[in-house]
Order: C-alpha cells, then structure tokens, then sequence
C-alpha cells in the first residue's frame, strides 16, 4: 500500500488524495483497533510529494475517555533512528520540524477516525429509522472541533460549535456579520413526504436558536443574515420552517432569499451568487445605518457558496471565515445515490426514506469518499 499522501494549505495539513487515502486511513485504523496497544505502521508522502515518512500508531483502551481509547502517534523506531542520526550529522533542525508536523496531523487524523468508527460502531447496534439519524443537541455538542480542509474552509458538524466559541469571549460592538444558508444546514432539505409544508422539517443544529440570543447580547453591532436559494415566492415557506425549527421572528436581521427584488447589483441586476446577493445586503445596510463588517462568518454545505462569500468579503476588506457544515451529509446521501442495501439499488423518494430504517454504519457506507472523509473527522 502506498503512503497516505498529505497536502497543506498554510500551516495546516490535509489529505491530498480524498478518493484513496479515505480507505487507507480507515484500513489503519481497522488494524489499530483489532490489535489495542500495539503499534500499526503506516506511510506518511510529504507534501511536495518527494519521499515518505514512516509512522506507527497504537490504541490505547482508556476507560475515562468517550471513545474508549488513546491514540498515540510516534515515528517507526527504524526509520526515526536513522533520520535522527541524519539530523546529527546535517544539523537538520527543518527536517525535524517538519517531521514533527507530520506526527501532529497524524495523531489529529487518527485520533478523529478512531473516536468516528467506535461512536459509529456503538451506534449502529440498533436499527432505527433514517431520519432519526439527525444529530441531537448533545451529540452535536460532543462533535470533535472544525478543521481546515484543501479549500482552506473550516469544516463543522454544525453552527452552533462555533457560535458557542463568539459567546465565550467578551462582550464587544465589533461590526460583523454572521451568515447562514438553511437547507441541510440549518435545517432539512425538503419534507419527506413530499408536500410543501414546514410540517415534517427537522432542525440540524436545534440549540443555535438559543445560542443566537445570547450573540445578539453580547455583539450588538453584528448582523444576523440569511441567504437561501429557496426562491422568493416561497419566502412565507422559509419563516415557516424557521418558526417550526425554534428561530423567534426578528432573530435574523435579513432573511434573503434568491430572486428577492429588494437586492439589486451594480445597474440594478439581479445578483448571480450568494456572494454578490450578500454585497447587495452589506451596500443596503451601509446606506440605512453606515454599517459595514469587519468580519464575516458564513456557514453553508455547499463549498462553491463559501467561495463566492469568501470574494465578496475580501472586496469588502472583511476578514472571512467559512464553514462547511456536515450535519445533514450523512443521510441526504440516501436520496441522491444508490443504496446497496436494497434489491436493484433503487434512488430514494422522500416517503421512503422517511420509511427507511437503517444503521448508522449503512449510512456512512453510502458516502462519497470526500463526505466521509469529513464525517470521520467530526463524529465521536
């Protein structure tokens, strides 16, 4: 098997190669715990793809841990002996440090999988219905940190980590603004038995109402946004759905929805993007109060979405961070791909997935190697 190939974005590793390392990374992991406390080797390419680094990882069973296990993370006894005597020889500090960069993302990467396929694992014990894989408030809570992926967006199970870390620090009139898409982000995509109503909607993150109210206290000069693409003749739909998933009226500043005539560009156009639609609100809150951000956040499932944000950001001299939300990947999959579980591998329609009952397991088995990449790094 070849090494695990690794690319970096700034100062952060990621893995380069999602379609085979996925598996790779898995495999090691398989091994790490069917054999606990014991040392499983692996290959690490370095990120200009030049040579390799040789590690091992071990399990460790520790009861006062949620998954069960330490992970540890060294370089092969072999291969670190002699790369140390290079190092004595060379004086090769650089060498060293890169090296230790490496054994940091390996013991984050591996740390991430472990607690992923034990949680996983515990969980896939009993069948229960497709939707009632949505993620509650503590799991979410529990949910392991954001990282930063190739496109250099934090990943997150969900808004309310992050939201959670804003309410933590002090109190200040720092203009910024805090956006959201709905759809498999806030909330589910669509009702799953087909009708138009926010009746069977189900909220992704179920304690960002709350949370919310606590960030308009302590940042009374930031802006609450939403941009959707639901389109405009169905914006009493989106306050629907948002009153259904616990949001009061007036919890967000602007509720933006795609087509709105309110929001023009430049020779009154019609924005293209999420990205220009949101220069549209920040020129239109200029106007009415001089308000202009001075960060953004921007949460979506969609990465296209962030780059289009993260543009119109930097033309607006804001600092940006975006954040591409996972909590609704892991079942939405079921109503875009085959499942294998089925005769014939049949594409889903929303009543029979809300008549589906599955494991967990299933349902990260149906993901596309990149989602489940990303599904390995927050679940625990």
């Amino acid at each position: 098997m070849s090494g695990i190939s690794v690319g970096t974005h700034g100062n952060h590793h990621y893995l380069a190669d999602k379609k085979s390392d996925v598996t790779k990374v898995d495999q090691v992991t398989d091994q790490a715990l069917a054999k606990p406390n014991n040392w499983v080797s692996f290959t690490l390419q370095t990120p200009d793809g030049l040579s390799e680094r040789k590690f091992q990882v071990k399990a460790v069973r520790q009861k006062d841990v949620p998954s069960g296990y330490k992970v540890e993370v060294r370089r092969n006894s072999v291969a670190g002996k002699i790369r140390h005597a290079f190092s004595l020889i060379f004086s090769s500090l650089k060498f060293c440090q890169a090296d230790r960069q490496l054994g940091h993302f390996s013991q984050d990467l591996f740390s991430r999988y472990t607690f992923s396929q034990v949680a996983i694992e515990k969980s896939s014990m009993y069948l229960k219905p497709a939707i009632e894989h949505l993620f509650n408030a503590a799991q979410i809570s529990q949910a392991s940190q954001p990282f930063i992926d190739d496109h250099g967006h934090h990943v997150v199970m969900a808004p309310s980590q992050v939201i959670d870390k804003l309410n933590a620090q002090p109190d200040s009139k720092e203009p910024m603004a805090v956006v959201f898409d709905l759809d498999n982000t806030l909330y589910t995509e669509g009702d799953y038995d087909g009708s138009q109503t926010e009746k069977h909607t189900k909220s992704l993150d179920p304690e960002l109402p709350s949370k919310l109210k606590t960030f308009r206290q302590k940042f009374p000069n930031a802006k609450l946004v939403v941009i959707t693409q639901s389109p405009f003749m169905a914006k009493g739909l989106v306050e629907s759905k948002l009153a259904h998933c616990g949001y009061e009226q007036g919890t967000f500043d602007v509720i933006n929805t795609k087509g709105d005539p309110d929001f023009k560009v430049e020779n009154g156009r019609s924005p293209a993007n999420k990205g220009e639609r949101f220069l549209a609100i920040a020129a239109k809150e200029k106007v009415r109060s001089n308000w202009s951000p001075q960060r953004v956040f921007f949460f979506d499932d969609t990465e296209g979405h962030l780059d289009d944000l993260k543009k119109a950001s930097d033309e607006l001299s804001a600092q940006f961070e975006g954040y591409h939300v996972q909590s609704s990947h892991h079942f939405v999959e079921h109503k875009r791909q085959k499942i294998p579980s089925l005769d014939n591998g049949p594409n889903l329609t929303k009543p029979e997935l809300a008549k589906l009952t599955v494991t967990e397991e299933l349902m990260a088995g149906n993901l596309k190697p990149e989602q489940l990449h990303r599904y390995r790094m927050l679940r625990r």
